[in-house]
C-alpha cells in the first residue's frame, strides 16, 4: 500500500463496499485501488476514499535527477504546484538532535500563483512503492541563486564584500541586525550546500533580492564555501522546514522522494533521488592547524577540534569549551605526498582519552622567554593536575580566539606555561580565565617526512579528520603547515 486517493463518481457506484478492489482510469492509465470508505455528497455524488495498490502507478514519467550538493535536476511540469527539496545537510539546529538515526530535511516551495493549499511528501526505497512521510501546510520560503556566491579565504569573519542575488519563488525576505544574526541565528539560509546568514535583504522589485553582510560556513558547512554555482537552491531555514529521521542502515544508500500538492495526482510529480551521506552526523573540520618541530626534526601536528552539538551560539561555530558532540575523541591525520598530492604517504591516528580539565584559572602576562610568551597561573599547579614538563596542552576560554592555542608545560616551574605562538597573547593581567586540557596531536618522524618527499624542516601538507562512530571520517581540514 502506497498512497491514498479520493474519487467523486456516479450514484451507481454506491454499491461498492470498503475492501472492494476496483480499477480506476486517469490520464490515460489504469491502476488498481482498494476502497477504504464511501459516502454521499451534497449533490448525491458518491465519494470514495481508496488506497492505491498498483505498484505500476509509481513509475514516474517525469524528469528524474540526483541532487548534487544543492542543484537538483528537477524539471517542473506546468501542472506541478510546488518544488520539493530533500536535503542531506549538516545539522540546521541543535534542537532535538543527538538521537539515533540520520536527519533528512525537506522543503516545499509553492508556486504562489496556484493558490497552494498544502501538500505531502512521499518516500520510497525502490522507486515503486511510495509511503507518505511528511505533511505540509505552510510553504517554505526560497528559490534559486541567480548569481554565484563567491569563495572567501576567511569564513570565520564577516563577509562584507560578497553580494548574493536570489530569485524567490515563494515567501519574502527581510533584513535583520548583526546582533540578532549572532545571538538568534536569524536569517539563516541554505545556499547550495552552505549555510549562511544575511543581515541585509534588498528587494529589487522584480522577485529578486540582493543579500549582503553575510556570515559564511555556518554549522560546519565551510566545506561548501568554494562550491557554489548559479541556479543552486536557496532555502530560508525557518520553522517550515521538516525533518525526518532515517535509520542508520540507510547510510550510503539511495532514497526516492516525491512531493504532491493537495488535489494533485502523485504521478504528476517528479522523482527526487537522494544519496544518504549522513552529513548531519559527520564531525566538523578542525581549525588552527600548527606544526611544532622538536630537536630531531620530528613534526608534531596540532589543531583545535570543533563540536557538532552545542556550538550554535559560538561565533566560530563550535570552537567552544565543550566536547565535540561525538561519543569519543578520535582523529586521523594523512600526510600528503610532496610530489603527488593524490597520494597519502602515511596516516597517523590520535585518541584523546584523558580529559583532565583544570578548573577556571586566572592568568597574568609574564616576561616572555626567548621566542615564547609566558602566562603565569595565579593559583594551583600543573603537577597537581597530572601535567608534566614538556607536555603540550590546549588552553580554552580566552576572550580572543587567537589565544585559544597550544601551550607547552615549561620546565621553569609548575606555575608557568609557554605559548607556542608568542603573537597570540593579548590578555590583560587577571582579565580572564582559561581551561587546560590535553590537545589533539600526532607526530610524523623525520624519516616519515623524508619518505613522503619533504626535506628537513619543510612545510608539510596534511589532511585532518575527526572520526565518528556512526558516520566514519568527518569533514577534512587540509592545510600546509
Amino acid at each position: 500500500e502506497s498512497a491514498e486517493m479520493a474519487v467523486h463518481t456516479f450514484p451507481k457506484h454506491l454499491k461498492l463496499d470498503p475492501t472492494d478492489t476496483v480499477t480506476v482510469e486517469a490520464d490515460g492509465r489504469s491502476f488498481s485501488v482498494r476502497i477504504d470508505s464511501t459516502s454521499i455528497g451534497e449533490s448525491f455524488d458518491v465519494r470514495l476514499k481508496a488506497i492505491i495498490t498498483d505498484k505500476e502507478i509509481f513509475a514516474s514519467s517525469a524528469t528524474e535527477g540526483q541532487e548534487t550538493d544543492g542543484i537538483p535536476d528537477q524539471t517542473l511540469r506546468g501542472n506541478v504546484t510546488a518544488k520539493m527539496y530533500p536535503i542531506d545537510s549538516n545539522l540546521f539546529r541543535d534542537l532535538g538532535e543527538g538521537g539515533a538515526g540520520i536527519p533528512i530535511y525537506f522543503a516545499m516551495l509553492p508556486n504562489a500563483a496556484t493558490g497552494w493549499r498544502g501538500g505531502r511528501i512521499y518516500g520510497s526505497t525502490n522507486n515503486q512503492e511510495y509511503n507518505p512521510i511528511v505533511t505540509y501546510r505552510d510553504g517554505s520560503t526560497g528559490g534559486v541563486a541567480i548569481t554565484e556566491l563567491p569563495d572567501v579565504s576567511n569564513w570565520t569573519t564577516w563577509d562584507r564584500t560578497s553580494v548574493l542575488t536570489v530569485a524567490v519563488q515563494f515567501g519574502t525576505l527581510s533584513s535583520t541586525t548583526e546582533a540578532l544574526a549572532l545571538s538568534n541565528f536569524t536569517n539563516a539560509a541554505l545556499v547550495g550546500g552552505e549555510i549562511i546568514q544575511f543581515v541585509t535583504a534588498t528587494n529589487n522589485g522584480d522577485g529578486t533580492y540582493d543579500l549582503s553582510t553575510l556570515i559564511r560556513g555556518r554549522r560546519g558547512t565551510n566545506w561548501a564555501v568554494p562550491l557554489h554555482n548559479i541556479g543552486e537552491r536557496f532555502i530560508l531555514l525557518d520553522t517550515t522546514i521538516r525533518k525526518v529521521i532515517t535509520d542508520l542502515a540507510s547510510l550510503g544508500s539511495t532514497r526516492f522522494y516525491r512531493g504532491a500538492s493537495v488535489g494533485e495526482p502523485l504521478t504528476n510529480t517528479p522523482v527526487q533521488t537522494l544519496l544518504i551521506e549522513g552529513k548531519a552526523l559527520r564531525p566538523y573540520s578542525g581549525v588552527g592547524p600548527r606544526r611544532i618541530l622538536d630537536a630531531s626534526d620530528d613534526a608534531f601536528i596540532t589543531w583545535l577540534r570543533r563540536t557538532r552539538l552545542g556550538g550554535d551560539g559560538d561565533w566560530l561555530d563550535g570552537i567552544s569549551d565543550m566536547e565535540t558532540g561525538e561519543g569519543s575523541l578520535d582523529f586521523d591525520v594523512d600526510l600528503i605526498d610532496a610530489v603527488d598530492p593524490s597520494v597519502v604517504s602515511v596516516t597517523k591516528s590520535s585518541t584523546v582519552t584523558e580529559l583532565k580539565t583544570k578548573a577556571a584559572i586566572s592568568v597574568a602576562a609574564d616576561t616572555p622567554s626567548v621566542g615564547k610568551s609566558r602566562l603565569t597561573l595565579s593559583g594551583g599547579t600543573f603537577s597537581a593536575d597530572g601535567y608534566v614538563d614538556g607536555q603540550l596542552v590546549r588552553c580554552e576560554a580566552f576572550t580572543e580566539f587567537g589565544n585559544r592555542g597550544i601551550f607547552e608545560v615549561d620546565a621553569v616551574g609548575t606555575t608557568t606555561i609557554d605559548l607556542i605562538n608568542p603573537a597570540a597573547v593579548t590578555e590583560i593581567a587577571g582579565s580572564d580565565k582559561i581551561l587546560i586540557r590535553p590537545t589533539e596531536q600526532v607526530r610524523f618522524t623525520a624519516a616519515e617526512q623524508t619518505a613522503a618527499g619533504y626535506s628537513a624542516g619543510a612545510k608539510l601538507t596534511v589532511r585532518i579528520y575527526q572520526r565518528s562512530v556512526t558516520a566514519g571520517r568527518g569533514f577534512p581540514l587540509e592545510a600546509t603547515v
